[in-house]
């Protein structure tokens, strides 16, 4: 077993924990709150995104990426921080006169609280990258599951009080709380004031490109709920943004173990030789892509019927939303690894214009948009991302070359199949009984046939064949 499977296995099953504790928490919160306090949380949190646009700036990639760490690069790197949080928190103050005549109190309360709750996660951003380097995601795990547990109880009690919108935010700031005193426990590295102009350089070279990406990647994942906030309306953004977390759930809950480790994996893996960064390239993508596609096509097949079940019938108009994220939700744990390998062989700058190119495509496909129904808005946001993910596929084959252009048709032949039958399914009109029994025997088969199939690539890395 190679050493990222290793740390995959050791962070997988706390993650799990962590997402049965999310999705325990949206089940509770789905019931108790109406969808457009959930479209008003969605558009405080993007507009806070706009607002605290100098947090873009990318200080974990120089850290992580670095060959080598002294005291006062790290130290330069704390107080930039630092510094940066403090100014957005300001700018988010100066910002409210002028956002008034266009949004809620409410929704301009709520920016400047979670501008307030990313100041607190700027306090710990050194020893949780130092954490990350040194690839200690276990104990990192450990502790965001056990915290999210805390939050979840302290969330639901004051939803359930009657607090409304701000038990989600009580949410968000007790989870960074807990986790700034955990990880300052558990670190033995120290602030000072030291601010050196060479270490700022540093970061100016390595993270300035990365920055302007980090702008445009708020303009690409943000837009279009913004969007839909302003020329639709809140009940509406709370659908758009419940079913877009819900076609994030194949990155967050099935491939997130291995993403969150990706980056520092591939940064280890381009300071070896013998082309160890493509093996790790066609191993991790191969693991991704092969659970991403299982968990959407099962969530495909089972959505329309669990909504009304789980969260009630008022959430129904989340359904086809959700079915026109597919695309989106299948491209992005591809998009985000083929993103952190360039990243870690020092391509930022084709990133960046891959990035530039595909936010100007979305702002565009969203404005045409306007007047038509919402589900425009979903198909182009999946069809963008796709576009994006096939530049930083073909450039990630050139620096790596050779590597194995096929080591994705397996999981993407069985998903595509999948979904035909059970879009045939569907098509036939049969009775819900019928309906939801077929749907539960393809999730069957599908999970039968993937699971083989892991299991013979898993068998041919062990020999060391080819994929």
């Amino acid at each position: 077993m190679t050493r990222h499977h290793e740390l995959g296995r050791r962070v997988f099953w706390w993650q799990q924990c962590s997402h049965l504790t999310n999705f325990a928490r949206a089940l509770v919160l789905m019931r108790l709150l109406a969808p457009d306090m959930f479209g008003k949380f969605a558009l405080a949190v993007t507009l806070a995104s706009y607002v605290s646009i100098l947090r873009a700036f990318d200080f974990r990639t120089p850290i992580i990426a670095a060959k080598a760490l002294d005291r006062n690069l790290l130290a330069t790197q704390f107080n930039a921080e630092m510094c940066l949080a403090l100014l957005n928190l300001l700018g988010s103050l100066l910002v409210v006169p002028w956002l008034g005549s266009g949004y809620e109190e409410v929704v301009l309360m709520l920016m400047v609280a979670l501008v307030l709750v990313d100041a607190v996660d700027a306090s710990f951003s050194t020893p949780m990258y130092l954490a990350e380097r040194e690839l200690r995601f276990p104990f990192l795990t450990r502790a965001k599951s056990a915290i999210n547990l805390v939050s979840f109880v302290a969330c639901i009690a004051l939803a359930w009080g009657g607090f409304g919108v701000w038990a989600l935010f009580a949410d968000r700031l007790i989870a960074s709380s807990l986790l700034a005193f955990v990880i300052w426990q558990q670190t033995s590295w120290r602030p000072s004031m030291d601010f050196r102009r060479e270490s700022m350089v540093y970061f100016l070279k390595f993270g300035g490109v990365l920055f302007i990406g980090g702008l445009l990647g708020k303009l690409l994942f943000g837009f279009d709920q913004i969007m839909v906030g302003t020329f639709w309306d809140n009940e509406t953004l709370g659908y758009y943004s419940k079913a877009m977390a819900w076609a994030r759930l194949p990155m967050e809950l099935g491939t997130g173990f291995l993403s969150m480790m990706a980056l520092a994996i591939y940064s280890e893996g381009s300071r070896e030789a013998d082309g160890a960064a493509g093996r790790r390239y066609e191993d991790l993508s191969y693991d991704i892509a092969a659970i991403a596609l299982w968990m959407t096509a099962c969530m495909a097949l089972s959505f329309g019927d669990v909504v009304p079940l789980l969260f009630g019938s008022r959430w129904n108009p989340m359904t086809p939303i959700f079915l026109a994220l597919i695309p989106y939700a299948v491209v992005r744990p591809l998009f985000q690894n083929a993103a952190q390998c360039l990243t870690s062989l020092h391509e930022q700058r084709y990133f960046l214009g891959v990035v530039a190119v595909i936010t100007t495509l979305d702002l565009l496909s969203v404005i045409l948009c306007l007047g038509h129904s919402v589900l425009w808005v979903a198909v182009v946001s999946g069809g963008v991302l796709w576009v994006g993910y096939l530049l930083l596929e073909w450039r990630v084959g050139r620096c790596l070359a050779p590597i194995s252009q096929g080591h994705l048709a397996g999981p993407f032949g069985l998903f595509f199949a999948t979904l035909v039958v059970g879009a045939s399914i569907h098509m036939a009109a049969l009775g819900d009984p019928w309906r939801i029994g077929c749907n539960a025997g393809l999730t069957v088969i599908y999970t039968v046939v993937a699971v083989w199939e892991w299991k013979q690539r898993k068998r041919m890395r062990r020999r060391g064949g080819a994929p």
